[in-house]
């Protein structure tokens, strides 16, 4: 993984699958990937659906839910341990 590059729930998720994944997804030659089938495609949509009912569910029931979404990955960052931290206090 290069410098400055963080880490995701999909390297996770394909480090278990593949040890060497996401090595290749952040060195290897982008020509030489597939492409992403349809279904693939939809298999995620209906994943970041289930995380969008289960969030909502969690807030529905008075869980505090810190969205970052469209934050930026260093923003993110920073929400997260405040957001920890708020939880561990």
């Amino acid at each position: 993984m290069a410098l400055n590059q963080y880490i995701t729930a999909q390297d996770l998720y394909n480090y278990t699958k593949c040890h060497h994944k996401i090595y290749l997804d952040a060195n290897g030659d982008p020509a030489e990937k597939g492409e992403v089938s349809s279904f693939a495609k939809l298999l995620w949509e209906m994943g970041l659906q289930t995380e969008r009912e289960y969030l909502s569910g969690l807030a529905g029931c008075g869980e505090a839910v810190t969205d970052l979404s469209r934050s930026t990955p260093e923003a993110a960052s920073v929400q997260t341990r405040e957001a920890m931290r708020r939880r561990g206090a």
